[in-house]
């Protein structure tokens, strides 16, 4: 019932992808924390789509739908905020991923570093200044 041209043409590729990577596991979904990352005055909305719990782990996942790669930096930078700025649960390991959803991979999130939180503070404030003075 899609009428949007764009739509028709991604969402076959989307739909595939995303049953391939569910494929046979058994999951139980779990609605995904959200949170608002503020500093500086700048706020970001972390807010991944999907949780699902399947082996034993609780997987909270932000889809990718673009068709080039995503870069490392940018999916390190994605991954960080969740592990560092959402809560966990308590009697679940948790694993902050990304999924590439036209690929059906899913990329798990890297340990945290905490040069990268001062980079994102750093950019942060170089952000909300120079928007201050426009």
């Amino acid at each position: 019932g899609l009428t949007d041209k764009k739509k028709q043409t991604a969402y076959p590729e989307l739909v595939a992808g995303y049953k391939k990577f569910l494929g046979k596991k058994n999951y139980i979904w779990f609605t995904p924390p959200k949170q608002k990352w503020e500093h500086a005055g700048l706020s970001i909305s972390v807010n991944p789509e999907i949780g699902l719990e399947f082996d034993g782990i609780r997987h909270v996942v932000k889809l990718y739908f673009k068709a080039p790669k995503i870069g490392k930096i940018q999916m390190d930078i994605v991954t960080h905020l969740m592990t560092n700025f959402l809560p966990k649960s308590l009697n679940k390991p948790t694993s902050f991923d990304m999924l590439d959803i036209r690929n059906a991979k899913c990329i798990p999130g890297n340990p945290t570093d905490p040069a990268l939180t001062a980079l994102l503070e750093g950019e942060a404030a170089s952000f909300a200044q120079i928007y201050k003075r426009l």
